[in-house]
């Protein structure tokens, strides 16, 4: 999360943080900082993807799991093929696919979960 608040800053103290990780190269620097900016949010998403994954298996509905994994995969590659061909940064792209596969994934994951509750 330092590393987050420290990309979102656009002042000395930011770049000195992200310097302090991956050198001095400047144009290295310019180019993560978008990815890095976009990947905030993945340790918030993971946490939801693995307590909601944890709930369905010990419930035993692990198809659940698995259908939520299939939906996310293919995400996944159709939001990186997209970014790619619209003209994006490898990078950038992987990262806005992440998280949008993330997003998904979490969402189908808590949709299966209300679904059997109802």
């Amino acid at each position: 999360m330092l590393v987050a608040f420290a990309v979102s800053r656009c002042d000395s103290f930011g770049n000195q943080i992200v310097r302090s990780f991956i050198g001095n190269d400047k144009d290295l620097i310019a180019a993560i900082k978008p990815v890095l900016f976009v990947c905030t949010i993945i340790p918030l998403m993971v946490s939801l993807q693995n307590a909601t994954q944890g709930f369905l298996v010990s419930e035993g509905r692990t198809g659940s799991v698995n259908f939520a994994t299939w939906i996310s995969t293919g995400v996944l590659l159709v939001v990186s093929i997209l970014a790619v061909q619209a003209g994006m940064k490898g990078a950038t792209s992987a990262a806005i696919a992440m998280v949008a596969a993330m997003l998904v994934e979490v969402i189908c994951l808590l949709w299966k979960r209300g679904a059997k509750q109802r």
